[in-house]
């Protein structure tokens, strides 16, 4: 594993009974959150990142990837079709092209989302 930056500390908790933890005042400031949020803890490059598990998780449909949809780069502006908003994206892992479309559901009330791949542009 490479060398870990020291960064000063946001703020310091105990590991308690059960090895609970207290998120901190300024962390939950910091992500937002209320009670009853759900908190992810990832691995990545050798840091530990805590975040607020997002509602709009992502799938690539490429190489499975799964992630927040602000994780993904956007390539352009989204844009409407019918009741969806579709969003251009690249995944960070494999940098395929795939569009993601979100909306409610004018019948049903419900809503709506799927991922569709983009085929390659010819050169």
């Amino acid at each position: 594993m490479g060398a870990i930056e020291h960064m000063p500390a946001l703020a310091v908790t105990r590991i308690g009974k059960y090895f609970r933890i207290t998120v901190p005042r300024e962390v939950r400031r910091l992500l937002g959150l209320k009670e009853n949020d759900v908190i992810e803890w990832l691995l990545e490059d050798g840091r530990i990142i805590i975040r607020k598990k997002g509602e709009k998780q992502v799938k690539c449909p490429f190489c499975g990837y799964e992630a927040d949809v602000s994780v993904f780069k956007l390539l352009r502006e989204p844009w409407k079709f019918r009741f969806y908003t579709v969003k251009m994206l690249e995944c960070p892992r494999c940098h395929k092209v795939f569009n993601y479309y979100h909306g409610v559901s004018p019948r049903s009330g419900k809503v709506s989302e799927f991922v569709a791949r983009v085929k390659p542009r010819k050169k």
